[in-house]
């Protein structure tokens, strides 16, 4: 719960949607039909003998495709392979992080690509960019966008801190509900804190006259 100038602003369900508020007018919010909540995109390149020796490409030239974004990584004979891919500055650079690891699983050496964002968006590495263009990662993670009603109208966003559609308030979406549930957000004047500021501005004012 938050306040600011007598306005309080509070969630029927806190643990399913949070809410601050800056706003000067009382209102009454609903959100409904949260379906998902947004997750970053991630996915894995799998089916390496080694990450220092297996070659990562068949032509030695790469390409990670960032939602409407791609970038070209060339890798010499040296780095053709996880190790190498990993120690490749493109990738970070670009907001994301990769990890080839070593592990003791039935497919011990793959490549783990994550982003440092939220939101449903195109992640690929593809192989032979301007031949084959075959895809390395899996595809099964491409990130979720957080996805509900806010007063029976439909709402997509990348992030689950949504200050960008109602002015004065900033809510946070952090749970799905089921297909019918609501959490209703007011953003209302809190009469004990109005009266509060008015006796306090009477006593001054008192303690003023009587000096």
């Amino acid at each position: 719960m938050a306040k600011h100038k007598a306005l309080v602003a509070s969630s029927s369900d806190a643990a399913t949607v949070s809410v601050v508020s800056t706003a000067h007018q009382p209102r009454h919010l609903t959100i409904s039909d949260i379906t998902s909540i947004a997750e970053r995109r991630g996915d894995v390149a799998t089916g390496y003998a080694d990450s220092n020796i297996t070659p990562v490409s068949a032509t030695g030239t790469v390409k990670l495709v960032i939602g409407l974004d791609d970038y070209e990584i060339v890798l010499t004979p040296g780095t053709n392979n996880l190790a190498g891919l990993r120690m490749r500055s493109t990738i970070s650079e670009q907001g994301h992080r990769n990890r080839p690891d070593t592990g003791t699983g039935v497919d011990p050496n793959y490549l783990s690509l994550t982003a440092n964002s939220s939101g449903s968006t195109t992640l690929q590495l593809l192989d032979d960019p301007l031949g084959a263009n075959t895809n390395l990662l899996t595809s099964l993670n491409q990130g979720a966008n957080a996805d509900f009603k806010l007063n029976g109208v439909s709402v997509s966003k990348a992030s689950n801190v949504i200050n960008d559609v109602v002015s004065g308030a900033t809510f946070t979406i952090l749970d799905t509900t089921a297909p019918a549930g609501t959490v209703t957000l007011s953003l209302a004047t809190n009469r004990g804190q109005l009266q509060s500021a008015i006796e306090h501005f009477a006593n001054d004012y008192n303690s003023w006259w009587t000096r």
